[in-house]
């Protein structure tokens, strides 16, 4: 059986990648207004409940675009829910991964948290 993972989406937290997971998918996948979900949307789910409940189904969690937005990482990393780190170099005149993504993961990492790259 091959599984599909999802990006769920959160207009203001961003995004988190949801992996390999089984039985039932996580919804909601958009949530919290324009550029995600419905126009008048409410926050009806948090990205570290969807990272619990995707590690209660066996997954693998992913924070994509790390570090940005900041908002709930911190939250979903200290928790247990995440795996590892998608880094960004948007903006990086000189290709590779941006250094500021870089602090961000070590900080992590120094704090005992391993996260994958």
């Amino acid at each position: 059986m091959v599984r599909v993972g999802t990006e769920n989406r959160q207009h203001v937290m961003g995004h988190i990648s949801l992996l390999g997971y089984e039985g039932s998918i996580i919804a909601p996948m958009t949530t919290g207004g324009p550029d995600e979900s419905a126009l008048g949307d409410p926050v009806e789910t948090l990205l570290t409940e969807w990272a619990l409940q995707c590690k209660k189904q066996n997954g693998v969690v992913i924070l994509p675009h790390f570090p940005n937005p900041r908002l709930e990482n911190a939250s979903a990393i200290i928790s247990g829910g995440v795996d590892g780190v998608e880094m960004t170099s948007w903006g990086n005149l000189y290709g590779g991964i941006d250094p500021y993504s870089l602090m961000d993961w070590y900080r992590y990492l120094n704090c005992g948290y391993l996260l994958l790259q």
